[in-house]
């Protein structure tokens, strides 16, 4: 499989749920949760932009301290999404240190809070300002360069979200149709993917041939020459209590996803035990894979139960989906 983006697990999946996902069509990288970070390097985690919080229990927020240890003092622009309460939560890890030195540094962290009624506050912390934060309401969120974001709300005894991340449509050029109808390449085709991307049809591009210069409205130009690229997406939900509705919730949100990373905690002899830990058992993760159609899957957070048998929980995980499996 191919995938624009560049996924890397953190750490074992017996362990905090993290991950770290680059793309070539990004200036900054993104972060699925933030539990145990000490394998990420500096210069790694100086090119976040994007750090997406299911919910703030230890194993998922509890690497946040190593992102304001290796970002403050730079020129950072961070934006963290979470559930209610991670303005507060992000406040409080503020409030644990002295910033009595910190008027001449550049670095911000926007928190961006998502409430399940549709309602969006926004802290912003600045270094400049002693971490005091700035608060605001927003309508919508915008993680920028054209990707979009989705999220969803599910339960485990407190809100876990779910973060779907989609690449924004790209169009590349017939080289064939470019060459047979004389038209020679230069930044004439550039401005014509930004029109047709812009939906500026009407526009005029004067296009370089080889007999000259010829000039044609966007549109017409798009229908000889443009072609849509697949559109990747990523899902990943983690932590859900093995209910029918965060099931069908999930199968939903994760309808046909490039990759859905989604938590597979206990084997189903363990099934009553996930009941009582709010967590998804292996069959429940791989019945939401297969439902939503994604067309492959990465499984995560296990229980360290099952460390010491590692052959026969694996065996239990992908009995039927091999092929389905995408390694990191």
């Amino acid at each position: 499989m191919k995938l624009n983006f560049e996924i890397r697990q953190v750490n074992s999946p017996f362990d905090d749920s993290v991950f770290f996902i680059r793309t070539p069509f990004r200036k900054r990288s993104f972060l699925l949760d933030c539990g145990r970070l000490s394998s990420l390097r500096h210069i790694e985690l100086l090119s976040l932009g994007d750090v997406f919080i299911s919910h703030t229990h230890m194993d998922h927020f509890f690497g946040f301290d190593r992102i304001l240890r290796s970002c403050h003092a730079g020129d950072q622009h961070i934006n963290l999404y979470g559930p209610q309460g991670i303005i507060r939560n992000v406040w409080g890890k503020f409030a644990a240190y002295t910033w009595n030195l910190t008027e001449n540094y550049n670095f911000v962290l926007t928190v961006y809070e998502l409430d399940k009624n549709g309602r969006i506050s926004c802290g912003e912390f600045r270094a400049a300002d002693a971490f005091e934060p700035t608060l605001s309401e927003l309508e919508r969120v915008d993680i920028g360069e054209g990707f979009s974001l989705d999220y969803e709300f599910f339960d485990h005894s407190t809100i876990s979200l779910g973060y779907r991340i989609t690449e924004p449509l790209r169009l590349s050029v017939d080289t064939d149709k470019l060459a047979v109808l004389g038209y020679k390449s230069g930044p004439w085709i550039k401005e014509l993917k930004n029109a047709a991307l812009q939906g500026a049809n009407d526009k005029l591009i004067t296009a370089s041939t080889l007999t000259g210069e010829v000039a044609k409205k966007a549109g017409e130009f798009s229908e000889e020459l443009l072609q849509a690229q697949p559109v990747g997406s990523i899902t990943y939900i983690t932590d859900c209590s093995p209910t029918a509705e965060n099931v069908e919730r999930a199968i939903a949100f994760a309808k046909q996803s490039d990759l859905l990373i989604i938590e597979a905690m206990f084997t189903e002899t363990d099934a009553l035990h996930a009941s009582q830990k709010n967590h998804l058992s292996i069959n429940l993760s791989k019945k939401i894979f297969l439902e939503s159609a994604s067309r492959y899957v990465r499984f995560t957070h296990f229980s360290s139960r099952y460390e010491t048998e590692k052959k026969l929980f694996f065996s239990e995980l992908t009995r039927g989906i091999e092929d389905k499996i995408f390694s990191i």
